[in-house]
């Protein structure tokens, strides 16, 4: 696999960050700078950053979490447990409160990443919607409450973080 970024290693001789779609792509990006780094004769160099997306967000939140008053970063299996709480307590009859736990965690990432707002009138076309909305909303209640912060919710705080660094 090769990247087909042109401008990169110009990017990297100017100690840019690198943020990749996924672990797998930081992954042969790092390899094609190395293999760069290499062709061009140096023996060693300083690391590039490069990250997934994940990874860079919640590096971000490790540098607000010092900077600023960052909320406690949720990880996916605490993340999970309150959502399969949430589903539990509104249904204990449901079949597999893990696998909708899960389901409901990736939806609300998808939300935050395509930024779509839960005051829309569609969600009330579908039973389903509605159920996913009020789950959502006692997620994050509990979470401002506590002082938390979903990793979905990262999407959301890094762009005010980067703004007040600025």
């Amino acid at each position: 696999m090769r990247l087909a970024c042109p401008g990169l290693f110009s990017h990297v001789e100017k100690n840019a960050t690198v943020v990749t779609p996924s672990r797998l792509v930081a992954a042969v990006a790092a390899q094609q700078i190395a293999a760069h780094q290499l062709a061009k004769g140096r023996e060693s160099w300083e690391r590039t950053p490069i990250y997934s997306v994940d990874a860079w967000l919640s590096a971000c939140w490790q540098q607000a979490r010092h900077a600023a008053e960052a909320p406690s970063l949720l990880s996916p299996s605490q993340e999970r447990a309150l959502w399969q709480s949430i589903i539990e307590s509104q249904h204990p009859q449901l079949f597999d409160p893990d696998a909708a736990a899960r389901l409901a965690r990736r939806a609300s990432t998808l939300i935050a990443e395509w930024n779509i707002s839960l005051d829309e009138d569609l969600w009330n076309d579908h039973e389903d919607g509605q159920q996913f909305r009020t789950w959502l909303t006692i997620f994050r209640r509990k979470c401002r409450d506590e002082g938390w912060i979903a990793r979905a919710d990262l999407w959301h705080w890094v762009p005010r973080w980067i703004e007040e660094a600025a």
